[in-house]
């Protein structure tokens, strides 16, 4: 979950908080994740900021980087690269591929502008 401000020249900003899916908490056991801390993201929490690669009316490309606190104890810097679509005025869409804990990510996101 993450919550925002675009300026005018679509940079970005703002505040984010993630939990580790259903799936990977049932993937690995306690022991693991307390064993790999560094490794495993559990909750990710922090601020972001994107600044636009290429703009267009409706596409943009955004180079994104997220820092913040990773199980409580780790400080951590995430890049990514995003690409938002707009098909209409209030609402866009998005994809988006970057690194955590050194493994690709994938990202998705719908966006509603006021």
């Amino acid at each position: 979950t993450a919550i925002g401000f675009e300026n005018r020249f679509r940079w970005e900003y703002g505040a984010f908080f993630q939990e580790a899916s259903l799936m990977e908490s049932f993937m690995m056991s306690e022991e693991q994740m307390e064993a790999l801390p560094h490794q495993y993201e559990k909750e990710f929490a922090g601020v972001y900021f994107a600044v636009p690669i290429v703009s267009r009316e409706q596409f943009v490309v955004k180079a994104n980087v997220r820092t913040g606190m990773s199980n409580g104890e780790n400080f951590v810097i995430t890049p990514s690269v995003l690409a938002d679509f707009q098909p209409m005025k209030h609402i866009s869409i998005g994809m988006g591929v970057g690194s955590r804990a050194f493994r690709p990510t994938l990202q998705a996101s719908v966006a509603l502008s006021f």
